[in-house]
Formats: C-alpha cells, structure tokens, sequence
C-alpha cells in the first residue's frame, strides 16, 4: 500500500512555567539495543475464511443479484457480489473465488470477456464460469455459447437462481441436495 508521507513535526514550542514537564527518555549505554514504540500492525485486505466456498456474483440487476446469491448462500456457498465487469475482474483477481457467475450484459467489461481473459489466465483457468445470457437461439448460431467464450456452463438470464443448481451440480461445484 502506498501511505501519504508523515507531516513534519510542529515547531518545539516554548515550555509553559505552569505545566509539569515531561520526562527525558532514558539515556541508552553504547551497545544497548534500541527499543522502538510498538507500530500499529498494517490492515489485511477482507478475507474469506474459506475461499473453496465462495462465489462471485457479477449481474448488474441488483434485485436478481440479490436472489442469485440468497439462494447460493442457501446451498452453503458464501458469496461475493458485484455490478459490473471492472469491479468483477478485480474482485476476482483479488479474492480467486471457488465459483464465477458472470452476466453477459455486464457494463464498463461484458461477462463474455472476463471469461476469455480468465481461461487465458493461467491462475485463473481453473476457475468454473457460468456465463448468463439472454435467451438464446440455437438456430441464429452455430456453436454453443460456452464454446465461444471458454464459459464452463451456459444459463439464461430468466433461468436464474433456480436452474443454477443442476448446472453447479454437474460442473461439480455443487453436491446434490441430499433425498428426504
């Protein structure tokens, strides 16, 4: 972290007859180590306590980003949100998250190119990538959008947060829920 320069010590000022003094420190012999006043010990970054459990949710609707990721929590994931694509890189890159749900029409970055930069990335390629979209025509296009942008699943935007489940189960982020 970069910290702004110390201000300069304010001018000695003349001792007030009517104040007690305070004491000199204590003169050290040669040879005596020197003992420094305790520094206040830096702030670490937020962390999660368990990054194998947290989830990035990166959709700008901030409603249905606030479902997506109730009903994550819901499955034992911890999860992380944000609203557009900058913030989502870096949040990523900061806190390497077990799981990416990154929304297509994200602004300032679209989803579909934090996911090509994460599976170029070395440290990030292991990360799974959902990538939510608008509804999709198979007959407008000849690949699957997961093929186009190296996205680990595919799901619509409508189909969030209840068709996420048997995704995350099959790309192996999720168990599934136990029979009762």
């Amino acid at each position: 972290r970069v910290r702004p320069p110390a201000p300069a010590a304010p001018p000695a000022a003349i001792p007030s007859p009517s104040l007690p003094q305070a004491e000199a420190p204590p003169k050290q012999s040669p040879g005596e180590a020197v003992s420094e006043r305790p520094r206040p010990v830096p702030e670490r970054p937020r962390e999660t306590e368990d990054r194998g459990r947290l989830a990035l949710v990166a959709i700008p609707d901030a409603e249905l980003a606030k479902q997506t990721a109730s009903a994550l929590s819901a499955r034992g994931l911890h999860t992380s949100v944000v609203h557009d694509g900058v913030e989502a890189m870096l949040e990523i890159q900061r806190q390497l998250p077990r799981l990416v749900i990154l929304s297509a029409s994200l602004p300032k970055m679209f989803g579909f190119q934090i996911c090509e930069v994460m599976k170029r990335n070395e440290s990030l390629r292991s990360i799974p990538v959902v990538l939510a979209g608008s509804i999709y025509h198979t007959d407008r296009y000849r690949r699957e959008p997961d093929q186009l942008y190296g996205a680990d699943a595919y799901l619509e935007e409508p189909d969030l947060p209840g068709g996420l489940f048997p995704i995350l189960e099959k790309i192996g982020v999720l168990a599934a829920p136990a029979a009762t």
